[in-house]
């Protein structure tokens, strides 16, 4: 029973890869300008980093009327690893002051592996939805570093007296490509 639910878990972190390298092909076909492009690869801790791992980010392609959209929305990728093994998240980030200055508040909703559970010897991973709130601050015109405190909105099958706070934090550095 347990290799089906890993072959399951499998299958759906290598379809959200197949959907992130497929946006990312697409996001530099030549609709924005070079100095615009919105794709970063970064690494640290947190929800949005699989607990401890890699993120990418990418902004979606929009048809020209709202290519100014860009600027402001981006569809994000986790994967790492946690206790319970393999850990992802995948959901968006809302930088509603646009992504040019040097400090660029942001809105951030995941869904994925939001922690794991020790309970009678076994370690469960944790998967839930979340919405974080955080700034991402310019260090150099390609380089940045990610803070976000993170609030738990749901667990998929657990209560929250399981797990402690409500409230988790995220830090990483990123690159911009």
């Amino acid at each position: 029973m347990l290799r089906k639910i890993f072959k399951k878990e499998r299958q759906i972190i290598f379809l959200l890869i197949l959907f992130i390298l497929l946006l990312t092909e697409f996001s530099f076909s030549g609709s924005r300008k070079e100095k615009e492009s919105y794709f970063s690869v970064g690494s640290g801790y947190g929800i949005p980093y699989g607990v401890i791992g890699i993120n990418c980010e990418v902004s979606p392609i929009f048809p020209p009327r709202a290519e100014k959209l860009q600027e402001f929305l981006g569809i994000t990728f986790g994967l790492g690893y946690c206790p319970a093994g393999v850990a992802y998240a995948f959901g968006f980030n809302l930088y509603p002051l646009g992504r040019e200055k040097m400090f660029q508040p942001k809105v951030s909703f995941y869904h994925g592996v939001v922690g794991t559970l020790n309970y009678y010897g076994n370690t469960e991973s944790l998967k839930g939805l979340t919405l974080g709130s955080g700034l991402l601050v310019k260090l150099y015109k390609r380089y940045s570093i990610d803070f976000e405190l993170i609030y738990l909105l749901h667990l998929f099958g657990w209560d929250f007296e399981d797990i402690g706070s409500r409230f988790k934090i995220s830090v990483g550095a990123r690159m911009h490509l």
